[in-house]
């Protein structure tokens, strides 16, 4: 089992540090199936906004947003994220982060190739971040 199965969905650091874990099922053409992760599929305090996933233009690109509210100072992927499918071999690299959003982007590559691609439909892909000054998600 991958080290992100063993973390709560979000665990406070103390004040000022969360890590926040969330899975995205894949479907055809690289669509976001489902999202799960505490504040991605379970309802949160009134002015929060809840997380997710959005699957962008570009073949392999998703925009996580993050639970919560308000901006953050930092937000850190720990690891390389982790993809559960038989055949596939990706890369995975942030490419842009917008902390007044609390959002990152990410692209999927081909490991055999330099191109964008999809990942596989039916993988699962698994996240964990650490955030910081982010205490509004605990």
């Amino acid at each position: 089992m991958p080290i992100i199965g063993i973390l709560d969905p979000i665990r406070a650091l103390g004040k000022e540090y969360v890590i926040v874990t969330c899975s995205m099922l894949v479907g055809a053409s690289g669509a976001v199936t489902s999202v799960t992760g505490r504040g991605f599929s379970s309802a949160l305090p009134s002015g929060e906004t809840p997380g997710g996933i959005v699957k962008e233009a570009t073949a392999g690109q998703y925009t996580v947003t993050l639970p919560g509210r308000g901006s953050v100072q930092a937000i850190i992927p720990l690891g390389a994220p982790v993809i559960e499918h038989a055949t596939d071999v990706l890369h995975i690299t942030v490419i842009s982060k917008a902390l007044s959003s609390r959002a990152l982007t990410f692209q999927c590559w081909d490991a055999d190739t330099p191109a964008a691609t999809n990942p596989t439909s039916g993988a699962v892909l698994h996240f964990a971040f650490l955030v910081k000054n982010s205490n509004e998600l605990a």
